[in-house]
């Protein structure tokens, strides 16, 4: 009864921030328009916007491919489908499901274990946050010129964010090597359960990664250049409203759509994206009906594309959504 009534409340949470952010995002829009806007929408942007999608799907599988080379070698384009397929489950589900959902069936159908494969999805998020993290110090630098940017946020914030980030890695690098990481090991199997023992080396095992130097650095310049890419998505598809943003303008927008999306929301980060994407590009200076427009549009676009491509990926494998649901919930009681 703990267990639902926990998990009730975390949606019930989730939704809430999503409708008080879709609120700020939307105040000072003009409805009228907003649909004379979308209705002179140009679709060629738009269609090869999702294309540039598709190219930064595959870098990121690419990536996986190569955090998990250490445990088994997977084919880029399965792991391609097991990263859509979560993206899916993400947009229909609240509390990014999705993430647990690929850790699950991805370890049921290959050799590794779930709770690595949970660990190298984790890695990926840390890797993402400290590459937007590098961007953004980066287009805040280079659009420091702008007197409204100076006002919101100041070089020495984006510094301890960076420093916060280094510090963090610095900490990952340092207890994760062989021997620290015996004896973090060791104290932690007298403190837990058997189970959560278990669950937490194997979680370790995941991010071995960091042995690797080298490896480490090449990964992280593929993170950098999966970021990229979805950068340019951005600025293709300001071409669709006429927005015609530059690359760094549109660097600012993915920095504003993911510090959206990592505050937990409603399912497809509904509400968050927005104000996230709203709030970067009203530091642009645009126009809060135009902004809304155009992530509105940007967000809907993503939503059926990643639809129309994990519907039949789920398919192909064989993924019984309701059994993998029960057997999730089956594990977590």
């Amino acid at each position: 009864m703990g267990t639902k009534t926990s998990i009730s409340l975390k949606i019930f949470l989730s939704l809430a921030v999503s409708v008080l952010c879709l609120y700020f995002a939307t105040r000072n829009v003009q409805w009228a328009e907003l649909k004379r806007i979308l209705s002179e929408a140009k679709i060629m942007p738009i269609l090869l916007s999702m294309s540039v999608s598709l190219a930064s799907f595959w870098m990121r599988a690419i990536r996986w491919q190569k955090i998990l080379k250490p445990f088994q070698i997977i084919a880029p384009a399965t792991l391609l489908r097991w990263q859509v397929g979560g993206l899916l489950i993400n947009n229909l589900l609240p509390l990014r499901m999705g993430e647990l959902a690929r850790a699950y069936w991805a370890g049921h159908k290959s050799s590794i274990s779930k709770s690595t494969m949970l660990a190298t999805i984790f890695l990926e998020r840390l890797l993402d946050i400290v590459s937007i993290a590098t961007l953004a110090f980066l287009f805040l630098f280079l659009l420091g010129m702008n007197p409204t940017i100076q006002k919101r946020i100041t070089p020495i914030q984006i510094t301890l964010t960076v420093a916060s980030l280094s510090v963090l890695f610095l900490i990952f690098k340092r207890y994760l090597t062989p021997k620290p990481k015996e004896k973090v090991v060791a104290i932690l199997k007298k403190i837990l359960s058997e189970r959560l023992y278990t669950f937490v080396k194997k979680f370790l095992e995941g991010l071995s990664i960091f042995k690797d130097g080298s490896g480490l650095v090449r990964i992280l310049f593929l993170s950098l250049l999966v970021w990229c890419t979805d950068i340019l998505v951005i600025q293709v598809m300001s071409r669709s409203l006429g927005l015609n943003l530059s690359w760094l303008q549109s660097g600012l927008v993915v920095v504003g759509l993911v510090l959206g999306v990592m505050v937990p929301a409603a399912p497809g980060a509904a509400g968050t994206y927005e104000a996230g994407g709203v709030a970067a590009l009203s530091l642009l200076g645009v126009d809060s009906t135009l902004a809304f427009s155009f992530i509105l549009l940007l967000h809907s676009a993503q939503y059926i594309f990643v639809l129309l491509m994990g519907i039949p990926m789920l398919l192909y494998e064989g993924i019984n959504l309701r059994e993998l649901f029960r057997n999730l919930k089956s594990e977590n009681e």
